[in-house]
């Protein structure tokens, strides 16, 4: 096989010489790492059992998932671990998908406050711009998400195949998931932050990976989503969920310790749509929601919230979208 430049910047062309036994092995060497970043970030406790792990949102401890657990995981999809290491999807990520978010989110936020910064340049700039600056940093909340129990109350739903403005088809609640076994710990692929760039629509940013192009920018989640069902280059590819984006965010912080809060996110991207949740339709919404994230340079703060997914007036530019490769879901 070749050994052309792309290969080597994106360091996968020595791991596609492996077999998918080899691969699968070589991936799961990342397992420990990814142990010592959510325990040392305070995301994963030490549990009366004497195991680290967590307390998921039915009481139930859920233990770190060992090597062979990681490795089986792996091996179940050769296949697909082949081309989607091939595309770039070469990042090992243990997400504790079965935390009740009332228990994540807060440990999430008590990390990215230890990054915040003394300085602030963008304070000038916005009031030469005429913003009302009222609060620089909001200490207690840096991360901002209002609905903390949704995933308990089964207001958050998970994974929906499509979205229009009745209930989302296929989306189920994160108890409902949890229920079919094996799912408290999600074992993913993703793409380290330098190969997350998104491309515009006439395609001059991003690079193609192994015949895959970075999701484009500026799409509804409808849209987002009909091309990770239809297009082959996605194949075995899910929108991130909150969870999957919380634990990236400490991935990132753990990866490069200098950096501030405010850049707390991989690729400094700050409009992000979580296409793996959404919200049903209710009385009170026209339409469902999906979560979208975005930063508020006023107060410092990123926000986590839902908004209506194909509304007219919707302004979607600048928008962008993360997948992952879920193993075993």
């Amino acid at each position: 096989m070749p050994k052309n430049s792309s290969e080597r910047e994106h360091g996968i062309f020595s791991q596609l010489e492996l077999s998918p036994a080899e691969l699968a092995e070589a991936i799961s060497g990342q397992r420990i790492d990814r142990l010592f970043e959510l325990r040392s970030s305070g995301v994963l406790d030490l549990l009366p059992s004497g195991e680290i792990g967590f307390v998921d949102l039915n009481g139930k401890e859920q233990w770190f998932p060992d090597q062979v657990s990681v490795e089986c995981r792996l091996n179940a999809h050769p296949g697909l671990l082949q081309a989607k290491v091939a595309q770039g999807f070469s990042e090992l990520l243990i997400v504790p998908f079965g935390m009740a978010l009332s228990d994540l989110v807060p440990r999430v936020r008590q990390e990215m406050n230890e990054r915040r910064t003394t300085d602030w340049p963008e304070r000038t700039y916005l009031e030469q711009s005429g913003m009302t600056v009222t609060n620089r940093f909001d200490e207690q909340n840096p991360l901002f998400f209002a609905d903390i129990d949704a995933d308990v109350s089964g207001d958050l739903l998970y994974y929906p195949e499509t979205v229009d403005f009745e209930t989302p088809y296929g989306a189920k609640t994160k108890s409902e998931i949890l229920a079919e076994g094996d799912a408290a710990w999600m074992i993913a692929l993703v793409q380290p932050g330098k190969e997350l760039k998104a491309w515009s629509v006439n395609g001059e940013h991003g690079e193609t990976i192994g015949g895959r192009r970075p999701l484009p920018l500026s799409r509804k989640p409808s849209e987002y989503l009909s091309l990770l069902a239809s297009e082959p280059a996605y194949r075995g590819e899910s929108g991130y969920t909150i969870e999957t984006y919380l634990t990236m965010i400490i991935r990132h912080l753990a990866a490069n310790p200098e950096v501030s809060q405010r850049h707390a996110m991989p690729d400094n991207d700050f409009h992000i749509q979580l296409l793996g949740n959404c919200y049903a339709k209710t009385n009170e919404s026209p339409a469902s929601g999906v979560l979208h994230t975005h930063f508020r340079p006023d107060t410092e703060q990123l926000w986590i919230s839902d908004h209506a997914y194909d509304y007219v007036s919707r302004d979607w530019e600048g928008n962008s979208a993360r997948s992952a490769v879920i193993l075993g879901r």
